[in-house]
């Protein structure tokens, strides 16, 4: 196999790996993994802002399902905390994507390659 080969190899690797990390859930700081796809981010954002718009206030309780479709209660507070751990979560696994593509361009040997 050529390091070209290899290399084509090691970016589809890094692609699916990158796809994994949303299929299997996000742990939260609020102690339950939660579902981190675009769309969940997106519906979560959504809920939100319909919660603020409609008068909600900290001390309501809010009902929603986690990643393993468990019913959780939180309040207001812990949504907009799960919205912005969802944001971090998916910048910093662009990141690490990102960088590993450059380390897979970069790499010089196929024995390189199998580190990144």
């Amino acid at each position: 196999m050529t390091l070209e080969e290899a290399r084509a190899i090691k970016i589809v690797d890094i692609c699916n790996d990158f796809d994994n990390k949303f299929h299997e859930g996000m742990q939260s700081s609020l102690g339950f993994v939660v579902d981190c796809k675009r769309e969940d981010l997106q519906n979560l954002d959504i809920l939100y802002n319909f919660l603020i718009n409609t008068g909600k206030i900290d001390s309501d309780i809010i009902v929603v399902r986690d990643f393993n479709n468990n019913f959780q209660q939180i309040t207001l507070s812990n949504l907009k905390v799960i919205i912005t751990e969802l944001q971090g979560y998916g910048l910093n696994s662009f990141q690490i994507k990102w960088n590993r593509e450059i380390a897979a361009q970069n790499a010089t040997s196929i024995e390189e390659l199998s580190l990144i």
